[in-house]
């Protein structure tokens, strides 16, 4: 509140550049890649029978924990 009672609302002066912002985006794509690639490698066959296999369950508590 300042002197007369009223709020004020002042807009922020940290602004993000482009550059930064695509840089981060990139980044971020980068570790989505790598974390498809990882699961990808210990994921079992898409069948019916590996469903009750412990290396289904265990990707599939990990990935769990990722997203």
């Amino acid at each position: 509140m300042n002197a007369k009672g009223k709020i004020s609302i002042q807009e922020s002066k940290m602004k993000m550049p482009t550059l930064t912002l695509m840089r981060c985006a990139a980044g971020s794509a980068m570790v989505a890649g790598l974390c498809f690639i990882v699961i990808g490698m210990f994921h079992s066959l898409n069948v019916a029978a590996s469903v009750i296999t412990a290396t289904w369950v265990n990707v599939h508590i990990v990935y769990g924990i990722w997203v």
